[in-house]
């Protein structure tokens, strides 16, 4: 359960977004922690999220697909980091992103390391959806 109480943040806030090949890497309670792109195109460092992409948090013991962009539904998917840090106290990392299937829908998903079950390094617990137009 969340409780008030001051939070451990390691990154906040960011307006770019996560394309092809991005790597972001974090440490928490000696814990190292990576956020990445991975996927068969080769354009690096791109902004664009292509087909066949997928979004996967390590850590040294295991690989969690976050957002996978398989679905033909898909249009101009994007990723964003808000926030990376231990919100629940339980000394994981914590995540709070913009998962965005549609470039007219934005997805903001609280994902916390406390409610992951097995195999899983985090769970999302809560979105909020919010569409343009």
């Amino acid at each position: 359960m969340l409780r008030p109480r001051s939070v451990v943040t390691l990154f906040e806030s960011s307006e770019e977004t996560l394309g092809n090949k991005s790597v972001v890497d974090f440490k928490l309670g000696g814990v190292n922690y990576r956020l990445s792109v991975v996927s068969d195109d080769p354009r690096p460092d791109s902004y664009a999220f292509p087909k066949g992409a997928k979004l996967l948090l390590s850590s040294p013991t295991m690989t969690q697909v976050l957002f996978p962009y398989s679905d033909d539904e898909m249009d101009e998917p994007s990723i964003r980091l808000d926030w990376a840090g231990d919100l629940d106290a339980d000394g994981k990392l914590d995540l709070y992103m913009h998962l965005n299937h549609h470039y007219n829908v934005s997805r903001g998903v609280l994902l916390l390391s406390s409610q992951a079950g097995e195999g899983q390094l985090v769970r999302a617990v809560a979105d909020f959806i919010a569409v343009g137009c």
